[in-house]
């Protein structure tokens, strides 16, 4: 094996040593139920929450004869303070934007459309017909293309 390899594998396994024996120290939190925290407060014991205003439900409660505390006091109803009334605000009354008054177009001229050059005729053999493969058709001008003339035009 390489020495290098070996040297970086025992550097991995030094870090591994050494976060294996690392611990981590944290705070217990406790989530402990807070009664005073609640509509109607604490028992008297100080953990159980009241479920209503004389505390019926807390460990220990007794019902007297003819006791009942007094409820407490309804606070009054406050309103809230009436919000203002938006107000429109004033629109500017729109004004018609002048219109630019058209102008003609200008039509452009018609050129005249180029015509095509004529194709340009065959070139004439030299000596004419005479001097081509098949000869001269009957009419001594087109050369034969084969030896039964199919492109000569036969005059009646």
């Amino acid at each position: 094996m390489d020495t290098s390899l070996i040297i970086i594998l025992a550097i991995v396994l030094l870090i591994l040593i050494v976060l294996n024996h690392i611990t981590i120290i944290t705070t217990p939190y406790v989530n402990q139920p807070n009664c005073s925290l609640t509509a109607y407060g604490c028992c008297p014991n100080g953990i159980d929450s009241k479920l209503n205003y004389y505390g019926s439900n807390c460990p220990g409660y007794k019902t007297t004869p003819g006791y009942a505390p007094p409820p407490p006091t309804p606070s009054p109803y406050i309103p809230p303070p009436p919000q203002p009334i938006p107000q429109p605000i004033p629109q500017p009354i729109p004004q018609p934007i002048p219109q630019p008054i058209p102008q003609p177009i200008p039509q452009p001229i018609p050129q005249p459309i180029p015509q095509p050059a004529p194709a340009p005729m065959p070139p004439k053999p030299i000596g004419g017909c005479a001097g081509t493969r098949y000869g001269c058709c009957p009419n001594n001008v087109t050369p034969k293309i084969n030896i039964q003339g199919s492109n000569c035009i036969l005059h009646s």
